[in-house]
């Protein structure tokens, strides 16, 4: 079983997107996603932010949403 600071490890290293007006709308998706690896990672610089989201973009190839508000991006 995994000791408290090792789970505290784990939780910085995943993020959600969710699809269900949890993203406030008014912050482009960039923002939304920003908000928490920034959170829970205050030591990255902007660059080190960018490549943490650039790579899960890729990931689930949607690498052409950033700009966009919630409203914008399909769910489909």
């Amino acid at each position: 079983m995994a000791s408290e600071k090792q789970l505290k490890e784990i939780k910085k290293k995943i993020s959600y997107l969710f699809c269900d007006g949890i993203l406030i709308s008014n912050l482009t998706i960039l923002e939304n996603l920003l908000l928490p690896v920034q959170f829970h990672n205050p030591e990255y610089d902007q660059q080190q932010l960018m490549t943490v989201i650039n790579e899960a973009l890729l990931y689930w190839d949607i690498p052409d949403i950033l700009e966009q508000r919630p409203a914008e991006v399909s769910y489909s």
